[in-house]
């Protein structure tokens, strides 16, 4: 079942499609109580589905909505409202008026931008981590760009938020983050999947620091690290057992950052996609100009502090100081007063040179500095 541009959906008025998956259909909408337009996330039931994979698609999309609405950060999408209509479950979310990151790649975008893009989404899964969700879908297709230049990760469809979420970075070690799924399932894009995921063993945060290592590498490479000849069976066992490809054309510490991140065995990453983030945002700063011109564009608050830490251009030398005007009536008595106190002194010597008896050399005695003969 499709809806139609100006048919009402609960308190949802369509407006049009923006795109459709497997399980449900997205539309820009209006919400008519809050007057705002939304992404409206409609969950789609065709007469063939089965009741147990219906009931999984229902659950999936509830635990996306409650992982999404556990999240506050400037690059993830906000989600705004969970409900069901006629029998159809929906989500309405935040409407980002962008592209996704596939359009990106193979194009000529600036590295600057491709280099904010990633620690935008490597910022806001930290910022998932923190309180316990991992995402286990990172891919282009999950990452909207706004036409402001801000990344906005979507669709926890598949996250897992344990228990007792984390409730800060210091709390988020990996074994504070565990399963797959419950019943050890593999889910998400093998392409961008980690060896230990694809494997079904048990998975934590830096599952989703390699996710961001392949988008990563194919945002700044224009390819996948791993071989696709061989299809997707050849691709997996690309991942399983070789070694990624060089990463060409980046900033030698971002290709380093980034084949950290594909390590085969969790133990070789980050200890922590803040750590990721972090490292990645001394290359952003390393690559800005050394005084950013004003951007236009508004940035989340991790971007901004990276500019602000950013070295800022040596100030031009100030022009050196001009010389004081000396007022002339001020040297003029100044040359006064020093003649005048020089004729004094004269006068003075003279004065006193006349009121001093002299004596006659034979009776003056001889000065001397030598000892008596005594």
């Amino acid at each position: 079942m499709s809806l139609s541009p100006a048919e009402s959906f609960d308190r949802y008025v369509i407006e049009e499609r923006l795109g459709e998956g497997a399980a449900g259909e997205v539309y820009r909408a209006v919400d008519t109580r809050l007057r705002r337009k939304v992404a409206l996330k409609v969950l789609r039931r065709d007469p063939e589905t089965e009741s147990e994979a219906w009931e999984r698609n229902v659950a999936r999309m509830l635990r996306e909505a409650r992982s999404a609405a556990a999240l506050t950060h400037p690059n993830i999408v906000a989600v705004y409202d969970v409900g069901e209509h006629e029998g159809l479950p929906f989500i309405a979310m935040e409407l980002v008026a962008g592209k996704t990151l596939r359009s990106s790649i193979g194009r000529d975008v600036p590295q600057s931008e491709r280099l904010e893009i990633l620690l935008q989404v490597a910022l806001a899964l930290a910022a998932a981590h923190a309180v316990g969700v991992v995402h286990r879908d990172v891919k282009p297709e999950n990452v909207m760009v706004r036409d402001d230049g801000v990344a906005k990760v979507l669709d926890f469809g598949i996250a897992r938020r344990l228990p007792g979420g984390l409730t800060s970075t210091q709390d988020s070690g990996v074994s504070r983050l565990s399963r797959l799924t419950g019943d050890g399932s593999i889910v998400g894009t093998p392409a961008y999947m980690a060896p230990e995921q694809l494997l079904g063993h048990e998975i934590d945060a830096r599952a989703d620091q390699f996710s961001w290592g392949v988008m990563a590498f194919e945002l700044l490479a224009g390819r996948l690290p791993f071989r696709t000849d061989g299809g997707g069976l050849g691709l997996v066992t690309s991942i399983l057992n070789d070694e990624a490809r060089p990463l060409e054309g980046a900033p030698e510490e971002l290709a380093a950052i980034v084949a950290r991140a594909l390590a085969k065995s969790p133990d070789d990453r980050f200890a922590s996609m803040e750590d990721l983030a972090e490292a990645v945002a001394g290359v952003v700063a390393s690559q800005l100009p050394p005084a950013p011109p004003m951007r236009k564009k508004m940035l989340s608050s991790g971007i901004r502090l990276v500019y602000a830490q950013a070295p800022e251009a040596s100030a031009p030398a100030p022009a050196p100081p001009e010389p004081a005007r000396t007022n002339p009536i001020l040297i003029v008595g100044a040359a006064a007063l020093a003649v005048g106190l020089f004729i004094g002194g004269v006068l003075f010597l003279l004065q006193r040179s006349q009121d001093v008896p002299t004596s006659s050399p034979a009776s003056s005695p001889p000065a001397t500095n030598a000892p008596s003969g005594r």
